[in-house]
């Protein structure tokens, strides 16, 4: 397959067409993002590897000015304001497990991996 830009809802391949979906960051861009990962369970098949990071919104605002500090320092103001609109865009761990009950994962798939990241390690059954 040649990379391709499509619609991540929406994605032309049939069901069951990749052995490894992987996505980082973008999750939090996606305004309805469960039909993001339903789309990308469609096309995994059977034994496949869904593997998805993504940010993870801060519990506060004192949390989210640390990370903007630590991450993006010697930044510009732009892309300082860029980080922290994607850091409140983010979903908490709770948003992630809930999505991922209703698309019939174990919750516990994802896990916090980084003092700003999320990550989903699922395999389908064969």
């Amino acid at each position: 397959m040649a990379l391709a830009l499509v619609d991540a809802k929406a994605l032309p391949e049939p069901d069951g067409t990749f052995s490894a979906v992987l996505s980082n960051s973008i999750v939090h861009h996606i305004p309805e993002p469960a039909q993001v990962l339903r789309e990308m369970l469609r096309v995994l098949r059977p034994g496949g590897l869904l593997f998805v990071r993504d940010l993870l919104r801060p519990e506060d605002e004192a949390s989210i000015t640390a990370l903007v500090d630590t991450y993006a320092a010697n930044d510009t103001a732009y892309q300082r304001a860029l980080f922290d609109a994607s850091l409140r865009a983010a979903l908490s761990l709770d948003e992630v497990r809930e999505m991922l009950r209703s698309l019939r994962i174990p919750p516990e798939c994802a896990q916090v991996t980084s003092d700003r990241h999320w990550t989903l390690a699922f395999r389908r059954a064969s």
